[in-house]
């Protein structure tokens, strides 16, 4: 892990208001402290830190009729792919602001309270100097960035952060739940060696998740059980009381939307 030099780059501000499509858009991130960071054995295997920040979303009218959707995921609007860019643009036509939020971690697990309390730090100050309404607030993830949400809400049920986000709902697609199970997935994915970015994600995951777990999950299974969300071999399902409105984890799918009506005391899934 390198550390950046020029000490003129490490608390640079990046501001910018942009407007595109019926959209308000506005950035806001700050320069990376750090260089790169170890993702495996080899000389080649680094990658860059990332700006720390959010990109927030808003209707062109500024007026925020129906609520805020948060994603945790890697920084820089213009590098998100179509698929999310129609999210943004879609949120905005049906009144919701779009907030993204990124620590200075590429590819972040959450694997320390630091990333998540910087990303709450983030969330605090965007929602804020913006003035975004904390009601009606949605996580939504895909993947790795669908991981980060739910650990971000087992860290707020478990610390009560003095701002408290009042999330309505999560929806979460294709998220990493069992970690026990995504490492043994990317084991098997390296010995079979069918797909070339499917041995790249195992031999990336199973490598931080060793280095920060201290172990595998034959060694050091505790770890692996407290890291996860919700565990197969976990028959105390520990976390699962962090998740508002969830009761039955074998209801889990790739795929799966949890909203929450407090007023209504019921949730939905799909």
């Amino acid at each position: 892990m390198k550390i950046g030099i020029k000490s003129t780059l490490i608390f640079l501000l990046v501001f910018s208001f942009l407007k595109t499509n019926g959209q308000n858009i506005i950035e806001e991130y700050q320069k990376a402290q750090k260089d790169s960071i170890r993702i495996g054995k080899l000389d080649s295997d680094f990658l860059k830190y990332i700006e720390k920040g959010y990109t927030l979303a808003k209707p062109e009218n500024g007026k925020i009729t129906s609520g805020v959707i948060v994603f945790l995921e890697d920084s820089g609007f213009e590098n998100k792919n179509m698929s999310a860019k129609q999210m943004y643009s879609q949120a905005n036509k049906a009144g919701f602001a779009v907030l993204s939020v990124s620590t200075e971690i590429p590819l972040d697990f959450f694997f320390s309270d630091n990333s998540i309390i910087d990303a709450h730090k983030t969330i605090k100050g965007a929602f804020e100097k913006n003035n975004l309404p904390n009601k009606n607030v949605f996580l939504i993830g895909v993947g790795l960035s669908g991981h980060r949400a739910l650990k971000y809400v087992e860290y707020t049920k478990k610390a009560r952060p003095k701002f408290p986000l009042n999330i309505s709902g999560l929806i979460i697609c294709d998220a990493p739940l069992d970690w026990v199970r995504q490492y043994n997935e990317g084991k098997r994915d390296k010995r079979i060696n069918f797909d070339e970015g499917a041995v790249w994600e195992g031999s990336f995951s199973n490598y931080v998740l060793e280095k920060h777990l201290n172990g595998t999950p034959k060694s050091n299974l505790e770890s692996y059980l407290d890291f996860s969300t919700y565990s197969y071999s976990d028959e105390t399902d520990r976390h699962i009381q962090y998740l508002p409105g969830v009761s039955n984890p074998s209801l889990y799918g790739n795929c799966h939307t949890i909203l929450v009506r407090k007023e209504k005391k019921n949730y939905y899934r799909q």
